[in-house]
């Protein structure tokens, strides 16, 4: 048996025999670097299947020995997804890990990560999936897609810090983003002459942690509203 994807050999993927009713034959084989599988097989009758991406494809019935070789072609193209930040327009966000799933969410083994485009290439055969982009420390889905290019968009807005120490705004500190539960986001700013500094975020919850004399100064957990600037202080005596 050869395994195509339509433009080249499909490799290591496993080839079961089953017998023309249906019936598993306890026999499999990875396909190698040319996608072929072979058995070794008494006379009769002979299908093959092959379990690839989350689905089943089904060779036809071959009669051995009539028939000693087959084809079993799964055309497969390069769907590319986009991950885009919205927030006065759409922007293309790079180095987020984008996850290949199921339509029900299960996923199948394979990711790739957004280029300075935020692009990510998949090869997929003609059946219904949907991706998860993991960006700062929350998970997004596309729609279900089959066969074509797919966006997750990320609805965003900016988080303005304002740290006020007595009511006077405080320069020249350092301020930390955190999820809502607690977590370290890897962002953080130095606040202006104003002592402002913002942080384009998705339209979630989270907290900031400013730094200050050897104290730390922690907001409340805030709503990010999409689309436009949220105005939080941090305010100490």
């Amino acid at each position: 048996m050869t395994i195509d994807k339509g433009s080249g050999p499909l490799t290591g993927v496993r080839v079961y025999a089953f017998n023309s009713g249906g019936s598993y034959l306890g026999l499999y084989k990875d396909s190698n670097a040319s996608g072929q599988a072979s058995f070794n097989l008494a006379d009769g009758s002979y299908n093959f299947r092959v379990d690839y991406l989350g689905y089943q494809f089904w060779s036809d019935v071959y009669t051995v020995p009539t028939v000693l070789s087959g084809t079993l072609s799964i055309p497969c193209q390069n769907i590319t997804i986009t991950v885009e930040g919205a927030y006065q327009g759409s922007q293309p966000i790079a180095g987020v890990n984008v996850f290949l799933s199921t339509p029900s969410g299960s996923y199948l083994g394979l990711s790739q990560v957004t280029d300075g485009s935020g692009h990510a290439t998949f090869s997929l055969p003609n059946k219904s999936y949907k991706v998860r982009a993991d960006y700062l420390g929350s998970q997004f889905w596309s729609s279900e897609f089959q066969f074509q290019n797919a966006t997750v968009s990320i609805q965003r807005g900016v988080a303005q810090i304002i740290a006020k120490k007595s009511g006077t705004p405080v320069s020249g500190v350092p301020v930390y983003t955190f999820s809502d539960s607690g977590s370290y986001l890897g962002l953080s700013a130095t606040t202006n002459a104003d002592g402002k500094a913002e942080f384009l975020l998705p339209n979630l919850s989270y907290k900031f942690r400013v730094d200050e004399g050897g104290a730390q100064h922690w907001s409340a957990v805030t709503a990010i509203t999409a689309g436009q600037v949220n105005p939080i202080e941090v305010n100490w005596d």
